[in-house]
């Protein structure tokens, strides 16, 4: 995920989101029959973090599977848009702000498969290394807060000192900076984000759009 030396840096990002999202298509093809409306009725990562899909008028609970589709349909719409991606030379700096709240959301689908569906985010893991490869990417580029990086990273990484020193040397912005509102986080998060504790009550469930 290094940037080339002489590279356009955004230009980078922009490719590198569009290559994560057809890798992680091909993911969820791996959750059929198994993340259902039944089984997952809503999208969630643990008991504490619960996400609201952001593909309707107005931000509303999904169940996984439905918001998983809509997250990678949208993202993939977004992507491929003329009106903010014209060409695929040059980025324009309107387009910008929509790279933080795609890796936002496209995280969510490693987080829910972690804590809901380990079997399947372990053997497609071993395989691809994809969501190592997604969060060294977000770390690089400072694309997703800490806080917000639930999956312990000493439960799938392979490169653990090399991620140990992105989290040593670069500063994390904070949810309350994202693009499109921020997401309430819990009072034990910090950085690198550790697994979500059961303990919370419903009252202090973070709903992130």
């Amino acid at each position: 995920c290094q940037l080339p030396e002489g590279q356009d840096e955004a230009l980078w990002q922009y490719e590198h989101l569009r290559q994560l999202t057809m890798e992680l298509n091909k993911f969820v093809t791996s959750f059929d029959g198994i993340c259902t409306d039944k089984t997952c009725f809503k999208m969630k990562a643990t008991d504490e973090w619960h996400y609201l899909c952001a593909a309707h008028k107005k931000p509303k609970e999904c169940c996984a599977i439905d918001y998983i589709i809509h997250t990678l349909d949208g993202t993939a719409a977004l992507l491929n848009s003329t009106k903010w991606f014209p060409d695929r030379v040059h980025v324009p700096v309107k387009s910008l702000k929509y790279f933080k709240s795609i890796a936002r959301r496209l995280y969510r689908i490693f987080a829910h498969a972690y804590f809901h569906h380990r079997p399947i985010f372990d053997e497609f893991e071993n395989e691809t290394h994809l969501c190592e490869r997604f969060v060294v990417f977000c770390k690089l580029y400072d694309l997703v807060p800490d806080s917000c990086l639930i999956i312990p990273p000493n439960e799938f990484m392979v490169n653990k000192e090399y991620y140990a020193y992105l989290c040593a040397t670069i500063v994390s912005s904070s949810a309350g900076d994202e693009e499109g509102g921020a997401a309430p986080t819990p009072a034990a998060a910090a950085a690198p984000a550790p697994a979500p504790s059961p303990a919370s009550t419903a009252s202090t469930i973070p709903l992130a759009i």
